[in-house]
């Protein structure tokens, strides 16, 4: 056998990221809903105490390894908790597009309708839900996203809570050309943005939502939301 047959046995039936487990890693789950006749998307404001308190999101968390096969189960997982629903009351449609995120996450994004005819009919996890927000179908297809950038960076170096730098990328002693021993980098990030009953949402729940209102503008003619 030649080098090259060995080579393809080594080939991923389906490719991914390269070094994934180095990531880390999230999943959202979209879920519709029609409450008193109206289809739309729920959101969360997350609760004050917890990582990004006050922000508003979609259902999800992190991937819990001992528990989730798969992203997939992680998104379901966490929104049965977040909202405090039975698993019968979700109807599984499929995963969107993944999103990286530049400070080293990966977030898989699913889809589902979550039949519920009230949201009063949710029992939230008050620590980790302050409120939910039903965003309309319809008022999502006409948000005009609005768009910044910020600038990322890549730091050689990091200051503790101290106050002290300390280098953890030693470019010097590594022979690695000068310009990498001090931040380096020009990459500018997209951040989108929109308002919606009294709150500002952004960043990566925005971004997925944009892809949301793209894939629902294309159905938009179908009479059926």
């Amino acid at each position: 056998m030649f080098l090259v047959d060995y080579w393809l046995e080594q080939l991923p039936q389906k490719p991914t990221l390269n070094l994934e487990s180095e990531y880390y890693k999230t999943s959202v789950l979209v879920g519709f809903a029609k409450i008193e006749n109206v289809w739309g998307v729920i959101l969360e404001k997350r609760g004050k105490n917890i990582r990004q308190g006050g922000e508003i999101s979609l259902p999800g968390g992190i991937f819990e390894a001992d528990s989730d096969i798969s992203g997939k189960d992680t998104a379901i997982r966490e929104t049965i908790e977040e909202l405090g629903i039975d698993r019968d009351f979700i109807e599984y449609l499929g995963e969107l597009d993944s999103v990286i995120a530049p400070f080293g996450a990966l977030m898989e994004v699913h889809s589902a309708i979550i039949h519920i005819e009230k949201l009063e009919k949710l029992n939230l996890s008050l620590n980790e839900v302050e409120r939910v927000i039903f965003l309309p179908i319809k008022t999502l297809l006409n948000i005009n996203f609005e768009q910044y950038e910020v600038l990322v960076k890549v730091h050689p170096e990091i200051v503790d809570k101290n106050g002290v730098s300390k280098v953890i990328f030693p470019a010097k002693e590594l022979g690695i050309p000068d310009r990498y021993q001090s931040p380096w980098g020009n990459w500018k990030q997209k951040i989108y943005l929109f308002k919606y009953d009294g709150e500002v949402i952004w960043g990566l729940t925005a971004r997925v939502l944009k892809d949301v209102q793209k894939k629902l503008k294309a159905i938009e003619s179908k009479s059926i939301i």
